[in-house]
């Protein structure tokens, strides 16, 4: 055989070897394809976000949980930068009735007073606007800590 032939021989094997390499990585991919999410599946996948501090109205960022098909688990706290836990109770059971199904909330109870020996017994929580309690534990110093 002539080296042009042998040449071309092998060139002709070297591109099959590439052609079927090319349609077992397309396979591949489309079988990828459907085991993991793209970005095009983003509106479609139900997600949970099971960490979010909602106040107030929200109705911009529910308007956005809900065109990204989100859920939302709102969590109240004792903390002095949040609003009055009891306002706080309110805007969850208002976001509960505004978006069935789209809302969960945890609530919390106050700290103030905690080393006091009647500090338990009067505790209320709206246990009938909530489903959970958030149990807050107290440093030394007697701020809350999360």
């Amino acid at each position: 055989m002539n080296s042009v032939f042998r040449a071309s021989i092998a060139l002709l094997a070297i591109l099959q070897l590439w052609s079927w390499s090319a349609a077992q990585a397309k396979e591949a991919d489309s079988a990828a394809d459907k085991r993991y999410y793209s970005v095009s599946d983003f509106t479609r996948v139900e997600k949970i976000d099971a960490h979010v501090h909602v106040h107030g109205e929200a109705a911009a960022f529910m308007a956005q949980a809900v065109q990204d098909n989100f859920r939302i688990l709102t969590i109240n706290v004792d903390y002095p930068d949040f609003p009055p836990i009891l306002e706080q109770q309110r805007a969850a059971v208002s976001l509960l009735g505004r978006y069935p199904g789209r809302v969960a909330f945890a609530t919390t109870f106050s700290v103030q007073n905690f080393r006091s020996p009647s500090w338990g017994p009067r505790q209320r929580c709206s246990s009938s606007m909530a489903p959970s309690s958030k149990v807050p534990w107290a440093s030394k110093s007697g701020r809350t800590s999360e």
